[in-house]
C-alpha cells in the first residue's frame, strides 16, 4: 500500500502535466483548423485567392455564389427603392404610408408641402408629430378599422381631399395609405 501510495503523487502530478499540455496543443490546433475558415468567411470576393482545405472548397464556392446573389438582390432592390423614391417625390399629390400605429413610413415632399407639416424628422413617429389636423387623423383611424374613408379639409386657405385606404397583408390590416389631392381649383 505505501509503494502505491508513493507512486500514486507522481502518476497525478504527471497526468496534470499531460491534461495542460493536451489544452495548449488543442488550443493551437484549432486556431489553425478554424483560421481558413475565418478567412474565407472575411473575404468573400477574394475567395480564390485564400489558400483552404479541399473539403471546404465546394462549400466556400456555394457561400461565393450565394454571396454574389444577395449582393445583386440587394442592388437590385436599392434601384427599385431608389425608382419608387424619385416617382413618389415627383407626384403632385400628396402620399402618406402609415404602420398600423399610425407611424409614418413615408410622406413625399407634396404631402408636406400640402398638410404644412413643421418636423422634418417625422419618419418612424406618430401622425401627430407630422400633422395635428383632426380630420386627417380621423380618415386614418376609419381606414385602421379597415374601412376606406374620403374627407374633405380646409386648410391653409386651400382645400383638400383625403383619401386613407387599409393596407392589408393576408387577410390583416398592416397600415394605411393617405392620397392629399388638392381641389381648390376644382372646388372654386
Amino acid at each position: 500500500m505505501a509503494i502505491f501510495l508513493r507512486a500514486m503523487l507522481p502518476i497525478i502530478i504527471l497526468l496534470v502535466i499531460i491534461f495542460i499540455l493536451c489544452l495548449i496543443l488543442s488550443h493551437f490546433l484549432t486556431k489553425a483548423i478554424v483560421r481558413p475558415i475565418d478567412e474565407v468567411a472575411d473575404n468573400m470576393s477574394n475567395i480564390d485567392n485564400i489558400q483552404i482545405y479541399d473539403e471546404l472548397i465546394p462549400f466556400a464556392r456555394t457561400i461565393k455564389k450565394q454571396n454574389e446573389r444577395i449582393s445583386n438582390q440587394i442592388e437590385t432592390l436599392e434601384e427599385e427603392k431608389n425608382k419608387i423614391q424619385t416617382i413618389t417625390e415627383n407626384m403632385s399629390e400628396g402620399l402618406l404610408m402609415l404602420d398600423i400605429n399610425k407611424n409614418i413610413l413615408m410622406a413625399n415632399l407634396s404631402a408636406v408641402s400640402m398638410l404644412s407639416a413643421n418636423n422634418d424628422n417625422y419618419l418612424g413617429k406618430n401622425i401627430i408629430y407630422f400633422s395635428r389636423n383632426q380630420q386627417l387623423s380621423e380618415c386614418i383611424d376609419k381606414a385602421i378599422t379597415g374601412n376606406a374613408k374620403t374627407e374633405d379639409i380646409i386648410l391653409n386657405a386651400r382645400q383638400l381631399q383625403i383619401i386613407a385606404s387599409p393596407v392589408y397583408n393576408n387577410n390583416d390590416i398592416i397600415g394605411v395609405i393617405c392620397l392629399i389631392l388638392d381641389v381648390t381649383e376644382k372646388k372654386e
